[in-house]
């Protein structure tokens, strides 16, 4: 016996004229034109609305900048004329950090008759951890205040 009763479209070897006839009369193809056509249109008209909106917003973008200086000595950029102040602005920095870093870096005196040295930092944590905080010599601290200030001011 076979798995199909007869005239089924499922058998093997018979057509499926019945239901492609069924399908064409299913298939609302002017729906499916009027669908293609109204995304081509709307998508034209963001289109246009987009460049508008770009072409407005430029005109605003060079409505607001300055107008160009009429003289052309104003308008090109040059150097200022000898002396000047400084006239290595990129070497002089890097001199300066130079020397900042050489006094970080390397121990001198600051006063030798007081016997005060700079050290660096990383020596002065060491000799730090090695010999403690020095102790604080003199009158004690005084007491911190135990009343706030009014906010009017003095009275």
């Amino acid at each position: 016996m076979s798995e199909y009763p007869p005239g089924q479209p499922g058998r093997p070897g018979e057509g499926h004229t019945p239901d492609a006839e069924q399908y064409d009369r299913d298939l609302n193809l002017r729906a499916v034109v009027w669908t293609a056509l109204s995304l081509t249109v709307g998508t034209l008209v963001i289109l246009l609305l987009m460049w508008w909106l770009f072409a407005g917003l430029r005109h605003l973008e060079t409505a607001a900048d300055p107008p160009q200086p009429a003289l052309r000595e104003v308008r090109e950029r040059r150097l200022p004329p000898e002396p000047r102040l400084q006239s290595d602005p990129d070497g002089d920095m890097l001199r300066l950090r130079a020397d900042e870093d050489q006094r970080l870096e390397r121990p001198a005196w600051i006063d030798q008759k007081q016997g005060t040295l700079r050290i660096p930092v990383d020596i002065a944590i060491d000799v730090l951890a090695r010999r403690g905080l020095p102790a604080v010599s003199g009158a004690a601290a005084p007491a911190p205040a135990t009343t706030a200030p009014s906010p009017g001011g003095l009275r």
